[in-house]
């Protein structure tokens, strides 16, 4: 499948967590959007130390244990063996399991609760979703409590608390008399459950559909069993696929899930209106973020729509945080339409999202041969020139406490840096330093006697 199938194994790494126990809209840079950027650089250099030191283990405990009601030497029990398997560590782990090109899309409100939404590809096409949970402001630091999947739909602290469940019912059949009804019915169903999650998984819809029907009420209407549900019916007819996901949308109609799979279902069968019209409504309901904007582009473009695919290039390199992808989509749209005061247009907007001089890149790019000649580059060149004037000097670069790190332009093939005012490259020299490395927020600087330094830039 195009664009679904690598969000089926979310909670995979997740299990793996817990097999021991088992076994035994953005516009101010708030802290909460600091955060969400530093988790960003992290995960593209392996590091979590960030989201671990954010992360509040205890928190998401308590969450697990907040709708289990069992006697209290059960719930010590259980206290007691989450403790040391879910930590901010194991935790961090498993999010540094979903890859290093998680790209934050800003903070977001969803299920009632505000989440760093962040979002996964794969060289498959695929789009996948995750929301680190913010708990309650703290003095000084931003918290998280939880991590929420979209595909399947389903907490962190959901999953343990189904092990939990499962685990002291086994320990004590007893503990069955104090919980809750679709707690009980979530036990007592094991065997129908079981049967239904492998139809769904085998991609068996008849099959799947009757053993849905034997489920009790309280597991139909929940998400992961509308979820599993709707799995089946990946590879059905486009009725039974609508049949499938009826349920859903009728309990959760804007429930961005859903539009997963309905953009996904079209995507796969090269329906591009309909994939359209769903991947539409994912954007509305996440908030925005520009590598939707890019798909929903290319899909106006498949469907003879170049003015609309304008307008979505447009909107994608005004999201924030600003993706260097969106800008590489629509400065090749300009260029190839000899369209340069657009040209002009985004080259200013991206200098400013990114904090960087695109002077050089533009002068000695042969793909902006035809910008180069226009009226419009040499206007370009004078505003840059004018706001170079009306801005504050930069500080003096004699000595390495005046150095500034003011923007990075990073790219896998080539990255350039801003440092007081001067574009940089490695191997380039300033106040003294050598470049030696251009990470996505920051600069490594090497004396002559090699001694290191390094630049960060921060947004505040």
């Amino acid at each position: 499948m195009k664009a679904i199938i690598s969000h089926f194994v979310f909670w995979g790494a997740h299990a793996a967590l817990f097999v021991a126990f088992q076994a035994a809209g953005q516009t101010l840079h708030t802290p909460s959007y600091q955060l969400g950027m530093a988790i960003q650089e992290g995960l593209r250099k392996g590091d979590l130390s960030a989201f671990e030191k954010a992360f509040d283990a205890e928190a998401l405990i308590n969450r697990s244990l907040s709708q289990v009601k069992l006697p209290d030497p059960l719930m010590d029990n259980l206290r007691n063996r989450l403790k040391p398997r879910a930590t901010s560590e194991a935790v961090a782990q498993t999010v540094a399991n979903y890859g290093k090109n998680g790209g934050f899309v800003g903070v977001r409100q969803m299920q009632d609760e505000y989440h760093l939404l962040f979002r996964y590809s794969s060289e498959r096409d695929s789009l996948a979703y995750y929301g680190f949970v913010i708990g309650d402001a703290q003095p000084g630091r931003v918290t998280l409590v939880d991590v929420y999947s979209l595909a399947p739909p389903e907490m962190l602290s959901e999953l343990i608390r189904r092990q939990c469940l499962l685990l002291m019912t086994n320990v004590d059949p007893r503990a069955l008399e104090s919980l809750e009804p679709k707690q009980k019915d979530f036990l007592t169903a094991q065997a129908d459950w079981n049967a239904f999650v492998a139809q769904c998984q085998a991609g068996e819809n008849k099959l799947a559909a009757d053993a849905y029907a034997k489920l009790p009420a309280s597991l139909r209407n929940d998400k992961l069993a509308l979820f599993q549900r709707t799995r089946a019916a990946l590879g059905a007819s486009e009725p039974d696929f609508l049949a499938a996901i009826m349920p859903w949308r009728e309990l959760y109609p804007r429930d961005p899930s859903i539009e997963m799979f309905v953009s996904s279902y079209y995507w796969d069968k090269s329906e591009d209106a309909k994939a359209l019209a769903a991947f539409g409504r994912l954007n509305d309901l996440l908030g925005g973020d520009p590598k939707l904007d890019l798909r929903m582009a290319r899909l106006h473009l498949e469907l003879n729509q170049p003015r609309e695919a304008k307008v979505r290039l447009w909107q994608a390199v005004q999201r924030d945080p600003p993706d260097a992808g969106a800008f590489i989509g629509l400065l090749q749209s300009t260029l190839a339409e000899k369209s340069y005061e657009e040209t002009a247009r985004a080259l200013s907007l991206q200098e400013a999202a990114f904090g960087v001089d695109l002077k050089s890149k533009v002068k000695e790019e042969p793909s902006y041969e035809g910008f180069r000649r226009s009226s419009f580059y040499q206007a370009w060149l004078t505003q840059a020139a004018d706001q170079a004037k009306a801005a504050p000097p930069a500080p003096a670069s004699g000595g390495p406490d005046s150095l500034t790190l003011q923007g990075v332009m990073f790219s896998p093939a080539k990255s350039s840096a801003m440092i007081n005012g001067k574009t940089v490259f490695v191997g380039d020299s300033v106040a003294g330093y050598k470049v030696i490395k251009i990470e996505a927020q920051s600069v490594t600087l090497q004396t002559p006697a090699g001694e290191r330094r390094v630049l960060s830039s921060r947004r505040s």
